[in-house]
């Protein structure tokens, strides 16, 4: 008997497993239509406003904040501060700042606080 109960309850787990797996695809599918509707929605305030409701920001990889960063410091003589490096390499200030202290041994540096400039090594 005991056998059968073990059976039976593979068997009951099994359809447990079965019921999740359709539930779970059914609320991904509606989260897709819903998705979908706000993109209608954003896209037709876009249309009657003439301008963007969301615009999304474009994410730059690390080896791109790389390059820009040391192609501009490369280029100047007298080093730039924070600010500077990053109006001139078009990376986010808060990005900038936290490649500068997460790489600083690339980087040669001049000053304290607000008058700190940085040069590539």
């Amino acid at each position: 008997m005991s056998k059968n109960v073990e059976v039976q309850i593979q068997e009951l787990e099994c359809q447990l497993q079965q019921l999740k797996a359709a539930q779970i695809a059914e609320l991904q599918e509606k989260l897709r239509d819903a998705r979908k509707v706000v993109r209608d929605l954003e896209q037709e305030i876009e249309n009657l406003s003439g301008r963007p409701v969301s615009p999304k920001r474009k994410r730059i990889s690390s080896a791109e904040v790389r390059d820009r960063i040391q192609s501009v410091l490369k280029k100047a003589k007298d080093g730039l501060s924070q600010k500077e490096i990053s109006e001139r390499s078009e990376v986010n200030y808060q990005t900038t700042a936290l490649f500068l202290r997460n790489n600083a041994k690339d980087f040669r540096t001049t000053g304290k606080f607000k008058s700190k400039r940085y040069f590539w090594k």
